[in-house]
């Protein structure tokens, strides 16, 4: 067996402050995915599909997170979001773009984000992972749409982020660029920010970077806010911080992957 990697040491001891129930699982998780190719959760515990509703279709996941909206205002945040995500694929075939185009929104997560923010119209609107801004155009479009004054709070490690973005959609764009993805750091932010009506995580899918991203997310969501994840198959950081705060979330299986809804 390799031992387990320096960096991940130091990253552990230095968010062990943060959150010390969280340090030995995740020390655990990365001797068993040494071991057993899996993290332990997933090694040992029930699928996610046991410990959370599973869709294969956008429609039922926004169905169960938002009841009371109507189908025809379903249909109309439908079609605004089609335009946006044809727009989107027109700026990435036409721009030099620092990242890859794998790391896009699967189109049927955008959906659910989109219609999200169009439909419970949150004031503060928190992502990482910003990459090529794919998801954050998303969100601005949305916010623009729902007028007033929302904001999008992008964190990431890099300054060239963003590239999908255009000059006037960056007036309700807010970029926090963090010291080598410093949760600390993120967690100070985050203090500044206020409450957050959704939060997208989608930067270092590890389970501890993770479960403790959502944790410090999920404490400052504010009611009716929702919580939400790229990439929740990899572990089950994501279902873990829904229990921790009460959320019933649903996983929407998108292509090779699933993202995570939860609204409080």
């Amino acid at each position: 067996m390799r031992r387990m990697p320096l960096d991940s040491l130091r990253r552990a001891v230095r968010v062990a402050p943060l959150a010390p129930d969280l340090v030995g699982r995740a020390v655990l998780g990365r001797v068993a995915r040494r071991i057993a190719g899996k993290s332990i959760d997933t090694a040992s515990a029930p699928g996610i599909g046991n410990r959370a509703a599973l869709d294969t279709d956008p429609r039922d996941t926004l169905g169960a997170l938002l009841p009371n909206v109507p189908i025809d205002e379903l249909d109309t945040f439908e079609r605004e979001y089609e335009a946006i995500d044809k727009e989107l694929a027109e700026r990435a075939a036409t721009r030099t773009l620092p990242m890859p185009p794998l790391w896009r929104t699967a189109r049927e997560t955008g959906l659910v984000l989109y219609t999200l923010v169009r439909a419970l119209q949150p004031a503060v609107v928190v992502e990482t992972g910003t990459a090529n801004g794919w998801s954050s155009v998303i969100f601005l479009r949305a916010l623009a749409k729902n007028g007033g004054d929302g904001t999008l709070h992008s964190f990431d490690v890099r300054s060239d982020v963003g590239g999908l973005i255009d000059p006037e959609e960056r007036e309700r764009w807010q970029l926090h660029l963090l010291s080598g993805g410093s949760l600390q750091e993120f967690d100070a932010e985050l203090d500044q920010i206020g409450p957050i009506g959704l939060f997208f995580h989608d930067s270092d899918h590890s389970y501890l970077h993770m479960r403790l991203e959502l944790r410090l997310a999920g404490k400052r969501l504010a009611t009716g806010g929702a919580l939400t994840s790229d990439d929740v198959s990899l572990s089950h950081a994501y279902i873990e911080a829904c229990e921790e705060s009460g959320l019933q979330p649903r996983l929407l299986v998108d292509g090779y992957k699933a993202s995570g809804f939860a609204v409080r």
